[in-house]
């Protein structure tokens, strides 16, 4: 099956004769579900591909749509950069340049891959086992017996007994997880490798558990970690990822043995990642960092005095109280900003921030926010918003990141320690 490559925010035009109705339909939702991906098919037998801030992989009928990133260094980037948000630490024996021998292809390999990987591990230790309770007719007693029930559905009866009783074994929500996720990945894996090992990891955890009726948006919420279910939470991690990037709404669909649609948005990987950065720079410092801090109060009805809206910031950094206190506000954006290309509406978003949330202690500097975003780091954007009396009221700055320095860094100790100490000196400056 051909595949057509391109990164985010990239058109290209490729051959796409004859697009079948699954298809035309596929292409409708993947624009209509928040700019997934547009496809607008043309007179000559070819289709224009505009990809968004979305990277994955669609397979249609007659070829694959592979959206690689660009911002970010690459898909093992994009694949460590999961990693260390979410906190699953998986990949810290993976050396930097190491690559899936897949032909080049998409990110859900590699996602495969890894999970195939830890659950193939978990079993070489030994899957879990809990107690459940389990509710049957039996022709012996076991455990206790239901007696309200037994009167009920077998009066006079005594070759079935209603029982309660508990069962020691492995059909448990961890292995679970992993069963929902391996039998995708043994679906959905483009690499015939990949594709073998998943199916071979996903036919030992079926015969453990049933994972029918799993679903993966809330599931995480259900799982928990002691000392004997420790070692599942890496696997977890990447089987939660692989669910999550194929259940779109009305988008995951099997078609030829795949997973039609499988993404991540990249707004989202990125902001993650700067948050988890920031958190562990400033962990154990006098500034306190809030993720996504809600402010009903900043924007309100000057009549009625409610609230017109809730501004939310990525990230509220705080130190002190009182008269004292000092407040900078932090926001992440996954774009590529340029010398003289920085967003109007980012800018007064942003500045907003500053006015409405910042405080700036004892000094008399004016309130800042700061734009995180991914590039190389060079001259970033200075700017001050004044009165019409010439009277600075607030201030941005822009911090370019680069991801996959950045990644390396965090990699190594001695590295990580001065990463740390140049993103706090940057962010409080």
């Amino acid at each position: 099956m051909t595949t057509h490559e391109l990164t985010e925010y990239q058109t290209v035009r490729v051959p796409w004769p004859d697009p079948s109705a699954a298809d035309q339909q596929l292409a409708e939702s993947l624009e209509g579900k928040g700019k997934l991906l547009r496809i607008r098919w043309l007179r000559n037998e070819q289709a224009e591909i505009t990809a968004f801030a979305r990277v994955g992989v669609v397979t249609f009928d007659q070829c694959q749509v592979a959206v690689r990133p660009k911002m970010a260094g690459g898909d093992l980037s994009v694949l460590r950069m999961l990693d260390y948000a979410s906190g699953i630490h998986a990949l810290r024996q993976l050396p930097p340049q190491r690559r899936i021998e897949t032909g080049g292809l998409h990110l859900r390999d590699l996602v495969c891959q890894m999970l195939a990987r830890a659950a193939d591990d978990i079993l070489r230790q030994g899957p879990t086992r809990s107690y459940l309770t389990r509710e049957r007719s039996l022709p012996v007693l076991r455990g206790r017996i239901l007696a309200d029930r037994q009167v009920r559905a077998r009066f006079g009866q005594l070759d079935q007994i209603e029982c309660r009783y508990d069962e020691y074994e492995t059909d448990i929500l961890d292995n679970q997880v992993l069963a929902a996720g391996l039998n995708l990945a043994a679906r959905s894996a483009a690499a015939a490798p990949v594709r073998a090992l998943a199916r071979r990891v996903a036919t030992d955890f079926s015969a453990l558990c049933d994972p029918a009726g799993l679903d993966p948006i809330d599931v995480a919420a259900r799982l928990h970690y002691t000392r004997q279910n420790e070692h599942y939470r890496a696997a977890h991690g990447w089987s939660l990822l692989l669910l999550r990037g194929a259940a779109i709404s009305d988008l995951y669909r099997a078609g030829n043995g795949q997973s039609r649609v499988f993404f991540f948005d990249m707004n989202r990987v990125f902001e993650d990642f700067v948050t988890r950065l920031v958190e562990h720079a400033f962990e154990g410092s006098a500034v306190e960092v809030r993720p996504q801090s809600r402010h009903r109060s900043v924007i309100v009805d000057e009549l009625t005095g409610r609230p017109f809206g809730t501004v939310i910031p990525d990230l509220l950094l705080v130190r002190g109280a009182g008269a004292t206190m000092w407040r900078r506000v932090v926001d992440a954006k996954y774009k590529l900003i340029g010398e003289r290309s920085l967003d109007r509406a980012d800018v007064y978003q942003t500045l907003l921030y500053a006015q409405a949330l910042g405080a700036t202690g004892a000094t008399q500097q004016p309130p800042t926010a700061v734009i995180i975003h991914p590039g190389t780091p060079g001259s970033p954007h200075r700017l001050v918003a004044r009165n019409t009396e010439g009277i600075r009221v607030a201030r941005l700055r822009t911090v370019a990141l680069d991801v996959s320095a950045t990644l390396d860094a965090l990699a190594d100790r001695q590295h990580r320690d001065r990463l740390h100490a140049e993103v706090r000196d940057l962010l409080t400056a």
